[in-house]
């Protein structure tokens, strides 16, 4: 004698095969959508002993939003009889799995209750596309060719500064620069590459019009704006990888766009090297589209200037670990780093950044020899008690200073 049999839910495409993963994505479209966008809940009903002919039925229970057709609830007409829902899912998904639950009712009461579990993966893409916006160039001495700071892309960066030659002979100088001589760092101008394609997919371009060194060298001055420092200080002084994740997430599901660049390897600010590290250390990288198919972790495909033809290829991405807020990038970020962060900053910070007051006055702490450039400006327009106060400035700055700084020119700036 055989067991009657149990009832069981299957889900399954429109095709007839087995289904347990959905996909919500905006791939090849600007809104998001689910892959595939309508599916089957099978329920074999088996067995079923009704209290009166005909009264037995099923009701399928959904993620809020979604449509069941032909109705929620369905009659069972008699016993191992199937009942079909063509399920079409609505709407952004607030977990990733979706419970999908059918009760059985014999028509005195529920018999029997169904659930089956159907995965859900994010696959979110911004307007960058590495193919269309890259720069043609790799962020390196052999293809750039050797850039040095010059007096009139720095007077285009910026309109405002204290003393405006000793900051450009000190901080500006170890920034904006690359190339060297033999044994010395090269330099690098990775935040201006970064920033001059993101800027690419923001603002179409002239045809024709190519982007110029002067472009890159001209925003990759302007990480030292006040705008942009005042817009990284957030996740400088709060930091958190996962946090600088979320909100790209949420630009691209809000709007299907990203204005923002990805430092990574920037220090957090309670190591004792801070000064040091602020101008040695760190990368930029345009992040353009993410992958999430569980709340622990995520994966952001980025464009990376040193990387460009593996960018192109999709082979640069970024992990995170969103349970533990750590990521990883080698060699910029190594998973157990807990000393360094991530910062989002937007990309109007840039290209609106136009006055410099907060990086020129700590380039008279980390370079104080720079402050000779001034001193024609200060004997011409009369200002002791301004060459006091940078004095002042100074000795507090040396005061404070751990270690010896690079000479001007050859800082160590891993950019």
């Amino acid at each position: 004698m055989h067991p009657a049999p149990h009832p069981t839910l299957t889900i399954r495409s429109e095709e007839g095969s087995p289904l347990n993963q959905l996909l919500y994505t905006n791939q090849g479209q600007p809104a998001f959508r689910y892959l595939p966008a309508r599916f089957q809940v099978v329920v074999t009903a088996g067995t079923l002993r009704s209290s009166k002919a005909g009264s037995a039925g099923a009701r399928i229970e959904l993620p809020a939003g979604w449509r069941a057709i032909p109705s929620l609830d369905q009659p069972i007409p008699d016993q191992d009889s199937s009942v079909i829902w063509t399920v079409i899912p609505i709407g952004q998904p607030d977990d990733f799995t979706a419970d999908i639950r059918v009760r059985i009712s014999d028509g005195t009461g529920p018999v029997a209750l169904l659930t089956a579990p159907l995965a859900i993966e994010i696959q979110g893409y911004s307007q960058f596309d590495p193919v269309r916006h890259g720069l043609p160039w790799t962020n390196s001495v052999s293809e750039i060719g050797e850039i040095r700071p010059t007096a009139g892309i720095f007077a285009r960066t910026f309109d405002a500064s204290f003393l405006p030659a000793s900051f450009f002979a000190g901080l500006y100088r170890a920034i904006v620069f690359i190339g060297a001589g033999p044994g010395q760092h090269q330099g690098g101008l990775c935040t201006g590459m970064a920033r001059t394609a993101l800027e690419q997919s923001l603002n179409a371009r002239q045809s024709g019009s190519a982007v110029t060194h002067d472009e890159v060298i001209l925003l990759h001055g302007r990480q030292l704006s006040d705008r942009a420092l005042l817009a990284s200080s957030p996740w400088f002084f709060a930091p958190s990888p996962r946090r600088a994740f979320e909100r790209f997430k949420a630009s691209i599901l809000d709007t299907g766009r990203s204005e923002v660049c990805f430092d990574i390897g920037v220090p957090r600010p309670w190591r004792l090297d801070i000064p040091q590290a602020l101008v040695q250390l760190g990368h930029t990288v345009v992040p353009y589209a993410f992958r999430q198919a569980s709340r622990d972790q995520a994966e952001v495909m980025i464009y990376d200037p040193n990387r460009p033809a593996e960018s192109r290829a999709g082979q640069t991405t970024i992990l995170f670990d969103l349970r533990d807020d750590r990521y990883e990038y080698e060699p910029w970020a190594h998973r157990d780093d807990r000393s360094i962060t991530v910062i989002a900053a937007p990309q109007a910070a840039y290209r609106n950044g136009r006055t410099a007051f907060l990086a020129s006055a700590a380039s008279l702490i980390l370079y104080p020899r720079s402050i000779t450039r001034s001193r024609p400006l200060l004997r011409r327009r009369g200002l002791p008690a301004l060459a006091l106060a940078a004095t002042i400035t100074v000795g507090l700055g040396l005061l404070y200073r751990r270690r010896k700084q690079p000479d001007v020119g050859h800082s160590p700036v891993a950019r």
